[in-house]
């Protein structure tokens, strides 16, 4: 008869805990693993890795209710690594030492940082006058005519139009 009782009590308190465990009453202890600080790497490394310098900083800065946000840093500079490189987010969230949805939910507000940033670095000459000038500028340091504009040594498919 004891052993029955006894048997009884385990298996009601196994129950009881499978039953906490279904409704949440109980949680499992949340790990964090150790990130990087890339920007603790010098200038160069941070170019050819992401080609992109230190100042995005002010444009992703936010408020988090969580206590082991994603610093500013780790954002750019795994989208920006996702951007140059081409890799596969997963393969970028592992070395950056978080998951790969944690960087999916990152990137739009880089990308929007970057998009607010943009006017600043990027010019392009929209009247004639302009355009000509730098055509002329073009032309006499490469011998490269009807040039108005290039991009930092990134090679871009460019499909040929159809016409002109």
């Amino acid at each position: 008869m004891r052993n029955v009782m006894k048997k009884i009590v385990l298996t009601m308190a196994a129950l009881a805990l499978l039953e906490d465990l279904a409704n949440g009453a109980i949680q499992r202890k949340r790990l964090f693993r150790e990130r990087d600080d890339l920007l603790a790497n010098d200038d160069t490394w941070l170019i050819s890795r992401f080609h992109f310098p230190r100042q995005l900083r002010p444009a992703l800065e936010r408020n988090t209710a969580r206590s082991q946000g994603l610093s500013v840093p780790t954002q750019v500079l795994t989208t920006l690594g996702f951007l140059a490189t081409g890799a596969f987010q997963r393969e970028l969230a592992d070395w950056s030492g978080v998951c790969q949805s944690t960087l999916s939910r990152a990137m739009p507000a880089v990308w929007d940082g970057i998009i607010r940033m943009s006017s600043r670095y990027i010019k392009f000459p929209y009247n004639a006058v302009e355009q000509a000038d730098i055509k002329g500028q073009f032309a006499a340091r490469a011998g490269f005519p009807n040039v108005i504009g290039a991009i930092d040594c990134t090679h871009i498919a460019i499909k040929a139009p159809s016409q002109n």
